[in-house]
């Protein structure tokens, strides 16, 4: 119950008042309370990811991604991560493997056509909107 309180507080530092560190202050408390609130890991890689502490929002990803593989917030993380470090082949094998889950996930099908498309790779997006048009 205490974890749910520093969540909730934590959303509404973020969303309310639009104070991040003390949104990630309250998320690193739920966290302290409960080590495997899902929601707190996606909230914090998040507003890393957002503030450009690109290595806190990879661990953030990592450990969520230990504990909920199928972790779709975590794994598109993830894979925008792997771009803005140049590793282009990861970043499009991680968003395939989302699309293979969730074929109608237009943010990520976006995200890959954009990447196979600067790769040179244009043959290659067909499959994944005709899986997405089923």
């Amino acid at each position: 119950m205490a974890a749910e309180i520093s969540f909730r507080l934590g959303k509404y530092d973020e969303e309310r008042i639009g104070d991040a560190p003390s949104a990630i202050e309250a998320y690193m408390d739920c966290l302290k309370k409960s080590t495997e609130h899902k929601e707190a890991m996606v909230s914090l890689a998040r507003l890393h990811q957002t503030v450009g502490n690109n290595d806190e929002c990879q661990s953030f990803c990592q450990r969520l991604l230990k504990i909920d593989p199928s972790n779709e917030q975590a794994t598109f993380m993830y894979a925008n991560l792997m771009l803005v470090n140049n590793k282009t082949e990861e970043a499009i094998r991680t968003y395939s493997q989302l699309l293979e889950k969730e074929p109608d996930n237009f943010n990520t099908l976006s995200q890959l056509i954009e990447l196979l498309r600067r790769a040179g790779r244009i043959k290659q997006i067909q499959p994944f909107i005709e899986r997405a048009e089923s």
